[in-house]
């Protein structure tokens, strides 16, 4: 085959093998198109072709009278070979371009989301149906990337669900489930608390147990409140006080016959701040409401009606 390149007819005879060869095509039967039969029937030509040139013209060319001109030859081969196929490859990507794409399905899908507010910090969060969730200080909610309508929540936070009447909203808290449809309520359930309290605004709830048997399941209607303890895992539904359980979500502290050490923890998760009760003994049963005061204001209040006194030091806070 050198011998026939060598020969100085290689290029005109190529060009019009390709392009006959092509054009065959359109008398061909449809599944002999395509770049396959091109370049073989081309290749196998030009091999036939290059049988027919005699052994000893081939040595005449590389005597070595002729070895600079052979060198310059066998660059011109090794270009006209990278020329075809490259021309070959060419066909091949016209038919990848022309065939049809899939889209993979997206990783973010699979993806989760963690929020999570520090002591002293709230946060507002819109999912992709447009249900909003506010997050209470000390909380953490974790739900897909994707459109699920499912969430999980330790802490406290106030839902606002978007109705769909097709697809539940659940929400997972240690050992119960709420699912709804499209509603408002709230949800307390800090891993330091007894008690996890769901307690409805508007629409309709169901809160379930884990083993979820019929008699481990509430419906919840506006100012009800399901309580379920911790302990001794069961859980009753009664009614709720609306400016106890809501006001945090308003900016306002409100105490009813709170006692101190749930008031130190609210304190703590609200402002940020550490707590240490050195006073031998507070009276519990405090109600009072402050509305967006500073730490300062509140302690000054509280410690007038339960008779202590207190230290602020930086992030932590002596009570004496």
């Amino acid at each position: 085959m050198l011998a026939w390149y060598l020969s100085g007819e290689a290029d005109h005879e190529l060009s019009q093998k390709i392009e006959a060869s092509w054009r065959e095509q359109g008398t061909l039967p449809q599944s002999e198109w395509g770049k396959e039969a091109v370049f073989g029937k081309v290749q196998a030509e030009i091999t036939a072709q290059s049988d027919h040139i005699p052994e000893q013209k081939l040595i005449h060319l590389v005597d070595s009278r002729y070895k600079p001109r052979f060198w310059a030859y066998a660059a011109a081969l090794l270009l006209l070979s990278v020329t075809s196929y490259a021309f070959y490859f060419m066909l091949s990507g016209q038919e990848q371009e022309a065939a049809p794409l899939t889209t993979a399905p997206s990783p973010q899908q699979d993806i989760e989301i963690v929020k999570q507010t520090a002591y002293g910090e709230k946060m507002t969060i819109t999912l992709a149906d447009s249900t909003v969730i506010r997050l209470n200080s000390g909380s953490q909610l974790r739900y897909r990337a994707d459109a699920s309508r499912e969430v999980f929540l330790e802490g406290e936070a106030f839902f606002d669900v978007s109705p769909d009447t097709l697809q539940p909203f659940l929400i997972h808290t240690a050992n119960i489930t709420t699912t709804v449809l499209g509603t408002s309520f709230n949800i307390r359930a800090f891993a330091e608390d007894e008690k996890i309290a769901v307690s409805v605004v508007t629409g309709e709830v169901q809160v379930a147990q884990q083993k979820n048997t019929p008699d481990k399941i509430v419906r919840l209607v506006p100012g009800e409140q399901a309580m379920y303890d911790r302990k001794v895992t069961s859980m009753v539904k009664g009614k709720f006080d609306y400016e106890n359980v809501l006001s945090w979500k308003e900016g306002r502290l409100h105490f009813k016959n709170a006692r101190f050490s749930d008031i130190e923890q609210t304190l703590e998760r609200w402002y940020g701040v550490d707590i240490e009760v050195r006073h031998p003994g507070i009276e519990n049963g405090f109600s009072g409401s402050y509305n967006r005061r500073s730490l300062e204001s509140v302690l000054e209040g509280m410690s007038f009606v339960l008779e202590f006194e207190f230290e602020i030091q930086d992030k932590k806070v002596i009570i004496l």
